[in-house]
């Protein structure tokens, strides 16, 4: 842990943020409803237009929990993150 409370991992996702916004230069914006995550990617790219996607699974059977997902940018810039699903509600007792 750093002497500021933050973890090196947390150094690093800001610092991949720093780069991301640096490639990515604009917000991007896409309206999809009821879209599998596929589709929301395969939207991202001409709406931001220098941007390419890769999805790579961490273990089988080859599902989106298992998944992480990955943009990157033709000049050389890349941010990634693992899907997240949220956890089931809890019951009542």
């Amino acid at each position: 842990m750093a002497a500021n409370g933050r973890t090196n991992d947390d150094d690093g996702l800001a610092r991949q943020r720093r780069e991301c916004g640096l490639g990515l230069g604009q917000a991007v914006f896409v309206h999809l409803v009821n879209a599998p995550v596929r589709e929301v990617l395969n939207a991202i790219v001409p709406a931001h237009g220098d941007v390419w996607w890769h999805v790579s699974y961490r273990e089988s059977p080859p599902i989106y929990r298992h998944c992480t997902i990955r943009l990157n940018g033709f000049d050389n810039w890349s941010i990634a993150d693992a899907a997240r699903v949220p956890p089931p509600p809890m019951r009542p007792r």
